[in-house]
């Protein structure tokens, strides 16, 4: 392995064939911008999904930059965007030996996808920045009604709503964007994982080179945006 990942895996405890998850969750500190808020995702929803990847035999690498919210401390999971292991070098190569990514709308995306590491995107915003790759799910941002707080399901709806970048504009037709709650984050991640597991191939190149592309309901259930 390279020597700087020898180095942290030493550091941490890990075993080199170990399976590593790295995670990334927008916050807004690293570029404070009203335009950019509602790609942001709270990572406390995520906490019971990363135990169950750890039960799973996972380890699980939280990637970001220092003004991220720190991790409460857990076995298996390194928060290493807020340790003194973070290094430019290591931003590189963690998700390219990843199982798999759990990330976010965020820059930081693009790295594991030019390694081609199967990912699983939450709280996925703005809906005309959809990530590429047929292997990889990304589940939306839920939009839902100020009224009733009915969610917004159908791809035409959704496609126009989640175009905007700020939140005052979508509250001013009615409408506002949540993030996941932690059994939906919970079902998508034991979704990909069973996915990633079986080794399912690739679906076949329809249009855009996309993979699922799912919203979760009124029910928390996910169900395809296609």
């Amino acid at each position: 392995s390279h020597p700087a990942l020898a180095r942290f895996y030493a550091a941490v405890g890990f075993e080199p064939d170990d399976r590593i998850v790295t995670l990334h969750c927008r916050e807004a500190g690293y570029r404070v911008n009203e335009r950019h808020d509602l790609r942001n995702a709270d990572v406390a929803a995520y906490l019971p999904a990363l135990a169950a990847l750890v039960e799973r035999g996972y380890r699980v690498v939280r990637l970001g930059d220092g003004s991220m919210t720190p991790l409460p401390a857990m076995e298996g999971v390194v928060d290493y965007a807020v340790s003194a292991l973070k290094s430019a070098e290591l931003d590189v190569l963690l998700p390219a030996v990843a199982r798999f990514h759990i990330g976010s709308s965020s820059g930081l995306s693009l790295v594991p996808l030019l390694y081609a590491t199967p990912c699983l995107f939450l709280n996925w915003y703005p809906f005309d920045l959809l990530p590429w790759g047929r292997q990889n799910w990304t589940v939306v941002k839920p939009v839902e009604a100020l009224a009733d707080r009915r969610r917004v399901v159908d791809r035409p709806t959704y496609a126009t709503l989640a175009r905007m970048r700020e939140r005052r504009l979508l509250n001013s037709l009615g409408y506002d964007a949540r993030d996941l709650g932690a059994d939906e984050v919970g079902r998508a991640v034991a979704g990909f994982v069973e996915a990633v597991e079986a080794g399912r191939p690739e679906p076949a190149k329809n249009g855009p080179n996309l993979g699922c592309v799912l919203v979760a309901d009124d029910q928390g259930l996910l169900r395809s945006l296609a």
